[in-house]
């Protein structure tokens, strides 16, 4: 990995730690048991001296667990962008169009997921009608 690119994992992991350290206590636990990782994998992934990157299908789950306002979300994706040029192999951020929605903190894990997709099957059917 080029330097520049670990220097972005480490910045995308701080910003991260400090989403975590408002968490109450049993954060990691409860990403680790939703997401279905371990917690000594969780704890990497939010140490910044580790080089281990956070996978892109737990971007969505870190991002709501940790409960980021809509500037830090935005940091963290602007440099996971930089950190993983390439995600599910096209580079990200060069889309033409792309919507981005804040989302409020949800309850639960599941009314998140479900919450995320009504928006996209409901996205998915306006531009399906815009494209006819």
């Amino acid at each position: 990995m080029p330097e520049g690119q670990r220097q972005a994992v480490r910045q995308y992991k701080r910003i991260l730690l400090r989403a975590l350290e408002r968490c109450p206590a049993g954060t990691r636990s409860r990403i680790a048991r939703e997401t279905g990782i371990s917690k000594s994998f969780v704890s990497q992934i939010f140490n910044p001296s580790y080089d281990v990157p956070l996978p892109s299908k737990y971007v969505e789950t870190m991002v709501g667990i940790c409960d980021m306002n809509s500037d830090e979300a935005a940091a963290f994706q602007e440099t996971y962008a930089i950190a993983h040029p390439l995600v599910n192999g096209s580079k990200t951020g060069e889309s033409e169009h792309e919507l981005r929605i804040p989302l409020p903190k949800f309850k639960s894990m599941a009314q998140r997921q479900k919450t995320v997709a009504a928006i996209q099957e409901a996205a998915q059917a306006i531009i399906n009608l815009a494209v006819k």
